[in-house]
């Protein structure tokens, strides 16, 4: 009876890996499938005749294969994601302007100011062409939907530090401070901007040179990576975020290739229903 009962735990053991060994095997043909369907065989918009759709995929073909795998999405993200700073560009570029359209009415972000500053980050200076380039966006929506905190240090720093000085100083502090007092009188803000911005060098301003420069902004927020944002909002809620991916993946909350590069099990992550 023991040795029985040793041989039923073992095959139940060989049965609870062996369905983990399928379900992996499973998600990891899927990810091929959509890898070689992504931008070749699969309509990706409804909205969209056959046609159409094939003329955005052939159009944004060059900037699938520049971005394959340097970014968090794969490739079935990656296209969904071309695909729609294709929609956005569909009538003319992606100016300032379509940009904070599209910010306001996608994350909820309505500050002009920082939407300015961020469109600013991702139009590279000097070029002839006017408009967002499609490889900038995708690189957006990427640190947005799965960046690390390293990828949001540098992109928050160079935010505020639109006028690549290299540094923020209190000066630029003050003003990035101001819009984000609710209430009271103009000169009132000002004032209360200009005490928390001197708090705030007190406190992240190493050598105290009334410049917070990029080493000393990046040391300050890996120990408290909450305080990221602290000049104001560069990212959007988390529920606007998870809204936005579930118009194009499952894996809102968790990246899939994290748990396989972990060798957890894949039917542990969380999904949301594609309705």
């Amino acid at each position: 009876m023991p040795g029985t009962k040793k041989l039923r735990l073992k095959k139940k053991g060989m049965d609870v890996g062996l369905k983990q060994r399928d379900e992996l095997l499973d998600f990891c043909t899927v990810q091929k499938w959509q890898k070689q369907a992504s931008m070749s065989v699969l309509h990706l918009d409804l909205t969209m005749t056959q046609s159409e759709d094939a003329c955005a995929k052939h159009k944004m073909r060059k900037d699938f294969d520049l971005l394959r795998g340097k970014t968090s999405f794969d490739d079935w993200e990656l296209a969904c994601i071309l695909h729609m700073f294709y929609k956005l560009t569909v009538k003319g570029p992606l100016t300032r302007a379509v940009f904070r359209e599209m910010m306001h009415n996608v994350f909820g972000m309505s500050r002009i100011d920082m939407v300015d500053r961020i469109y600013a980050v991702l139009d590279e200076p000097g070029r002839d062409v006017v408009g967002m380039k499609a490889q900038n966006f995708v690189k957006l929506m990427s640190v947005y939907c799965r960046g690390t905190l390293d990828e949001k240090i540098d992109f928050v720093f160079h935010v505020y530090d639109s006028l690549y000085l290299g540094y923020i100083g209190r000066e630029t502090m003050v003003k990035l401070l101001v819009p984000t007092l609710l209430g009271g009188q103009k000169h009132e803000n000002v004032e209360t901007a200009i005490d928390m911005a001197d708090l705030l060098m007190r406190k992240f301003d190493q050598d105290r040179d009334g410049r917070l420069t990029y080493e000393e902004f990046g040391n300050e927020i890996r120990k408290f990576p909450e305080q990221l944002e602290l000049c104001g909002q560069v990212f959007p809620d988390r529920m606007k975020i998870y809204a936005f991916m579930a118009t194009f993946t499952r894996n809102v909350t968790i990246n899939p290739h994290d748990y396989l590069k972990r060798g957890l099990n894949v039917s542990a992550i969380p999904r949301l229903s594609m309705m």
